[in-house]
């Protein structure tokens, strides 16, 4: 009976590979890009919508709601995945509300406090991040992560 250490598994091997790098393991670059400029970029986008479509409205939020259970499966477990949520959501929210204020346009949806969307958006980024960090900490027991 051996207790050698298995091999590391190269994680640079395939695209897949590379996407289920955790975030504390990508350089300092890729965080920012990730945890940083895309909430905020994704959001800006999803607030000049805001003023064009409802429906392609809602379909954005639906891709970010996705998107943060994403960011959440960078994370070993549902804390660190809620905090990423948080800080992505906050983002996202002012993002929304920036991209809206440059495009100029009218709101498609009512809105009865646009001032709070950022608190609302980074609490359920909390649940998206959550979500996806406890769904890693399954996939890494080797249990299916969906």
């Amino acid at each position: 009976m051996s207790s050698a250490m298995p091999e590391p598994v190269d994680r640079g091997a395939t695209l897949a590979d590379r996407l289920l790098v955790p975030f504390a393991e990508r350089s300092p670059a890729e965080q920012a890009i990730g945890g940083l400029v895309i909430p905020v970029l994704f959001g800006a986008v999803c607030g000049v919508v805001l003023g064009w479509s409802a429906a392609a409205y809602w379909v954005l939020q639906l891709v970010a709601a996705l998107g943060g259970v994403a960011a959440g499966f960078e994370h070993r477990g549902a804390r660190a995945g809620a905090v990423r949520g948080v800080v992505g959501g906050l983002l996202f929210g002012a993002g929304v509300l920036l991209g809206h204020a440059v495009a100029g346009t009218d709101a498609t949806i009512d809105s009865a406090a646009p001032a709070f969307l950022p608190v609302i958006t980074a609490v359920l980024g909390s649940a998206f991040g959550a979500a996806g960090g406890a769904r890693r900490r399954a996939y890494d027991a080797g249990r299916p992560a969906l």
